[in-house]
């Protein structure tokens, strides 16, 4: 074999070391020229094969990029131009720009070479409404409702979460066996791509459980573990003032600590979506009077915007009032709407 015929294998080899590269959940992975992503799609001109052609993946199908080539990347916590290589843990970091060796997660970033202006400060909202309806006649007779829904608002410095739940349940001869609703808000403020602050207000009645009215205010900090479209982890930790106001019973003030959890993820190419949302409160004068709240959804997406599944929910209250258990749970099936 002389240089003339050898000369086209040199190329494919320095081409392909310099060419980019995506590595796709199912471990394939693409060679050639990231030309953009935005709007969850990313595209590429592939280095191989006679007619070289642009080929459109979803971003969510994707791991892991190797950018050699320098592009205007924008990132959920600002914009760089430079490029991203593997940090060699099977994750990414910034190979060249002002923030290089920063690590990167897949949703960390928002778009690359966008053909509009992207602001990583502007803010967006998403939300869910969900609905569970059930009836029994016959030997048991019972009706149940039950209605969820959040709201969220955020940037990449701010977020705002307000959520809401009711459930209602009747027994035989109409006897009321559940009847709890709850209110809440929250606010973020994040002062590093990880870690926030929040403020915290909760509204909560249940009438079974002989609380009027249980009103939480509360402040403390949080450290966004994951923050992305597919996976969210938050541990929170706090002081809460608690004041509660039984039905023919004096009210009760406490102070506490605030322990929380949020999160949720997608699974099997988001097929499935695993939502958990928990908080304890151990009162300052005595711990052994713990409260827990968990709300456990699973949801199955069955179109653009409509979901069905479980949602779980496990209230304990170690010191109830006088003649009721500490454990209150439900299971509930839903049908939902997200926007």
């Amino acid at each position: 074999m002389n240089i003339r015929q050898m000369l086209p294998i040199f190329c494919f080899f320095i081409t392909s070391a310099q060419a980019d590269q995506i590595v796709l959940n199912n471990g394939d992975r693409i060679s050639g020229k990231i030309v953009r992503m935005e709007a969850s799609k990313l595209t590429i001109k592939t280095s191989w094969g006679v007619a070289k052609k642009e080929i459109t993946v979803s971003w969510p199908a994707v791991t892991q990029i190797e950018l050699t080539t320098p592009a205007h990347v924008v990132l959920q916590s600002g914009e760089f131009d430079g490029t991203v290589e593997s940090d060699g843990k099977n994750g990414m970091q910034i190979a060249t720009g002002p923030t290089k060796g920063e690590k990167l997660r897949r949703d960390d970033i928002l778009a690359i070479n966008p053909t509009k202006i992207i602001d990583p400060d502007a803010f967006k909202y998403s939300g869910r409404l969900d609905a569970g309806l059930g009836f029994a006649r016959g030997n048991t007779e019972t009706s149940n409702y039950y209605f969820s829904g959040q709201l969220t608002y955020e940037n990449r410095l701010n977020r705002t979460i307000l959520k809401g739940d009711l459930h209602h349940e009747t027994g035989a001869n109409s006897i009321v066996t559940t009847e709890r609703r709850r209110l809440s808000g929250k606010y973020d403020r994040f002062r590093s791509k990880r870690m926030y602050l929040y403020a915290q207000g909760i509204l909560e009645q249940d009438r079974l459980a002989n609380i009027d009215l249980r009103t939480t205010l509360g402040a403390g900090s949080g450290y966004q573990v994951y923050r992305g479209e597919n996976l969210n982890l938050g541990l929170e930790s706090g002081l809460s003032f608690i004041r509660t106001h039984f039905k023919n019973a004096s009210v009760v003030n406490e102070p506490a600590l605030r322990l929380g959890v949020d999160y949720d993820q997608y699974f099997w190419n988001r097929g499935l979506k695993v939502e958990n949302s928990s908080e304890v409160f151990l009162p300052l004068s005595s711990y052994a009077d713990m409260l827990l709240r968990s709300k456990t959804a699973l949801l199955v997406p069955v179109g653009k915007s409509i979901t069905t599944g479980l949602a779980f929910t496990v209230n304990w209250d170690h010191q109830p009032a006088a003649g009721k258990k500490s454990l209150d749970s439900s299971l509930q099936a839903t049908l939902g709407y997200g926007f």
